[in-house]
């Protein structure tokens, strides 16, 4: 994510001098022409991720990451983090779907993580059977 975090800071710090529509099109033109002129296409969703971290970071703003082995809706993926304690309003709320999962979710902030994923129980289940426990 090297080159991303790059591109992500150099765009970042362009795109506040962009006041007007007009100024921002015109970025996002020759950011992605010189992205594809250089054949990197392939850092765009890293660039993207990168972009927003730094969003939060200058805005000062907590984010809630929520990984779930299904589909969950922005109402659902608040509901699980107030179960676990972790207040998700007025925090930004990031979720994605990972099947290895199996079944259930993980949840990240900055300083916690929860993992109520079924994969990790049935991890935990053979440890404990394979070492006597």
């Amino acid at each position: 994510m090297f080159y991303a975090r790059h591109y992500a800071e150099a765009i970042f710090d362009l795109g506040k001098d962009a006041h007007t529509e007009e100024k921002r099109n015109r970025l996002v033109k020759n950011v992605l022409e010189a992205v594809a002129s250089r054949g990197h296409r392939r850092l765009l969703p890293g660039i993207v991720r990168e972009i927003e971290k730094i969003e939060h970071r200058e805005r000062q703003m907590k984010t809630v990451f929520i990984t779930a082995a299904r589909e969950i809706s922005l109402s659902e993926g608040e509901r699980i983090a107030r179960e676990h304690g972790i207040e998700a309003k007025g925090k930004v709320v990031t979720h994605s779907v990972d099947g290895s999962l199996i079944g259930g979710y993980v949840i990240r902030t900055q300083s916690r993580r929860v993992d109520g994923s079924y994969k990790s129980a049935l991890l935990d289940l053979y440890n404990r059977m394979t070492t006597g426990q």
